[in-house]
């Protein structure tokens, strides 16, 4: 699937109509959905919408927490965590 092509695509065509805050919100919906499907990696989807401003988010029980320590960001989930 040529992700970068495709977000183009719904970029330039939803944008006008919407705005830029709801173009957003669906690219990332659109992308966590593709995840979540196994197409691509939250990684890679991340590396795609960085152009775009967003990125797909989990919650951090680190973040949570207010831990200083790095360790409590790097678990699955976590805002460090890297696939």
């Amino acid at each position: 699937m040529d992700f970068p092509n495709i977000l183009l695509i719904l970029d330039k065509t939803i944008r006008l109509s919407v705005g830029v805050d709801k173009t957003n919100e669906f690219l990332v919906e659109f992308m966590r959905r593709s995840v979540d499907s196994g197409y691509i990696t939250k990684t890679h989807a991340n590396v795609y919408l960085k152009i775009y401003g967003c990125k797909i988010r989990e919650t951090c029980w680190g973040c949570e927490e207010n831990q200083p320590n790095q360790l409590a960001h790097i678990d699955p989930g976590g805002c460090l965590y890297e696939e």
